[in-house]
């Protein structure tokens, strides 16, 4: 099974530990809550999650990739068309891992300047194997690592679903 169905089924486990025991909510102590970057792929692991959480409806996944006038969901984590759902979009590829870096970057500037308490907050990036193909994925990585972002958690997906082979 491959596409957006094989993409979740590959990395559901690590979300649903994640979701349980590792993230982080906005009203967290010590921090703003974590930013999570899903694999956007995966979309449809996050809206059944909700539905079966209450927090969407039969005929919004009923509508998937049907998102306009509201009656529907996109297929990939979209702040636009869906934004009481996503807060942070990560498709196309590459822009999820430069947008986390940025992010734990953001994070760590409102903490050494006093501004907002983060220090209790980190940002997590779920990543294709096939991502790690774009030049941009592999900046990110690098870049975290150049800036040390120790609030910055890249978690690579390899389930050899590219679409490359």
């Amino acid at each position: 099974v491959g596409g957006h169905i094989g993409t979740f089924a590959s990395v559901c486990d690590m979300w649903e530990v994640g979701m349980n025991h590792f993230f982080r909510g906005k009203k967290f102590p010590g921090g703003m809550g974590d930013q999570v970057y899903m694999q956007g792929h995966a979309a449809p692991g996050a809206y059944a999650r909700a539905y079966i959480e209450g927090r969407l409806s039969l005929e919004k996944i009923m509508n998937f990739r049907q998102e306009v006038d509201g009656k529907g969901v996109s297929s990939y984590p979209h702040p636009r068309l869906m934004p009481d759902f996503w807060e942070n979009p990560t498709v196309s590829m590459g822009i999820g891992p430069l947008a986390a870096v940025t992010q734990a970057r953001f994070f760590r500037y409102l903490h050494l300047r006093g501004m907002a308490d983060t220090s209790g907050s980190r940002v997590w990036c779920f990543i294709g194997d096939g991502e790690m193909d774009e030049p941009e994925s592999i900046y990110a990585i690098a870049r975290a690592g150049y800036e040390r972002l120790n609030n910055l958690i890249m978690i690579v997906n390899c389930n050899y679903q590219r679409l490359d082979g």
